[in-house]
């Protein structure tokens, strides 16, 4: 059962992560304001300093939850750093020690604390991130969506090519739509163009797919194979086209990185639909199994931290810092090197996302024969 002690250890982490995300996000946001202040002046006009001040907050309360997502798990570690080596400051190291409480007990509080914002992390990644992945993209201080460059995508199910002008994320609209047919979908290789194609996912038993308003050619002028009436339809009452696809906007923009803001479980459709290439494919699983492991990956780099910190014959605080700041650097750089194999085939995502895991959970095993008693 928890202690009285158990719980100041535990309030004292939370209130030391929450002071560091804190200033790091202040940080951030005044290095960032200092060289973006022209945008938001500029798009707010004479409409006063108040709105001025409002889509300043707007923006940065926003995207603070993106900073969270990506610098958590260094917040954590140095927090954990940070509460060991007040805990030796203050003597109450030396006093619980002395009183028969284990080293590797008294430390539990902590790495509770990190579990408790590695799940943080993983709420942000799975329920608000994806949630607010088009207002990332908006322009600073900007009211209406944003169009951004739109790069061709083909759908490796269907063997249909998608090409935009722009596309706004937020509508999840491509302007100046053109969509290429294979032979097995119209007979000979056909480009419809579209002033507007909108993305619909699955909703009410329809599949997801794009609805190309007015389209160039006219369904009445466009030959399709048996196959290619089964992914190309015309809207009833209209000369709109549905076609079936479940590429969606954020293939379109950065598909080498817009993946990272959506849901696990939208990767996992993304993955199983096999519309992406097979180095996306690979991507995507690789960053699926560190999202996972991710809880497991920090309490494996805070079994690092602490006999580093509370080693037998050391009370250096300098030292200890450094030492802990080495270890879970090497820790977070096998972590990287994993995941770079993994995106070169040469690892399994599943073994890119443990073998970091493994060998700081062995090295700390190894290091907590020093650890203080």
């Amino acid at each position: 059962m928890p202690t009285t002690f158990d719980r100041h250890l535990f309030a004292r982490y939370l209130q030391v992560a929450a002071i560091l995300l804190v200033t790091l996000l202040g940080l951030v946001v005044v290095i960032d304001l200092l060289d973006n202040i022209d945008d938001f002046t500029m798009r707010a006009g004479d409409r006063g300093a108040a709105y001025l001040a409002f889509k300043i907050a707007e923006y940065y309360g926003t995207y603070s939850l993106l900073i969270f997502e990506r610098v958590g798990g260094a917040v954590a570690m140095l927090a954990a750093m940070i509460v060991l080596w007040m805990l030796q400051r203050q003597q109450e190291l030396s006093v619980l020690l002395a009183a028969g409480v284990p080293a590797a007990r008294l430390v539990l509080p902590v790495f509770a604390g990190v579990a408790v914002v590695g799940l943080l992390i993983g709420l942000d990644q799975e329920f608000v991130i994806p949630r607010i992945a088009a207002l990332l993209q908006r322009q600073k201080g900007s009211d209406a969506p944003t169009e951004h460059r739109c790069d061709s995508t083909p759908d490796f199910s269907t063997g249909i090519t998608i090409f935009g002008k722009r596309l706004v994320l937020e509508t999840e609209t491509v302007l100046q739509a053109e969509f290429v047919l294979p032979p097995d979908v119209a007979g000979t290789t056909t480009t419809l163009t579209a002033p507007a194609a909108q993305f619909l996912p699955d909703e009410g038993g329809r599949p997801a797919g794009w609805r190309l308003e007015t389209p160039h050619p006219k369904p009445d002028e466009l030959t399709l194979t048996e196959y290619g009436r089964s992914l190309v339809k015309r809207v009833g009452g209209t000369n709109d086209l549905f076609v079936l696809s479940r590429v969606n906007c954020d293939q379109l923009f950065k598909s080498g990185s817009g993946f990272t803001k959506r849901s696990t479980v939208a990767l996992l459709d993304r993955i199983e639909s096999g519309t992406a290439a097979e180095n996306d494919t690979r991507r995507m699983r690789a960053y699926v199994h560190r999202r996972l492991t991710n809880v497991p990956a920090l309490l494996a780099a805070t079994g690092l931290v602490v006999p580093l910190m509370l080693r037998k014959e050391s009370r250096d605080a300098p030292l200890a810092f450094l030492r802990s700041a080495a270890a879970v650097g090497v820790a977070f750089g096998v972590l990287f090197g994993a995941s770079l194999l993994a995106d070169a085939a040469v690892l399994s995502a599943e073994s890119a996302a443990w073998l970091p895991i493994v060998a700081a959970a062995s090295a700390a095993a190894w290091f907590f024969r020093d650890i203080a008693t």
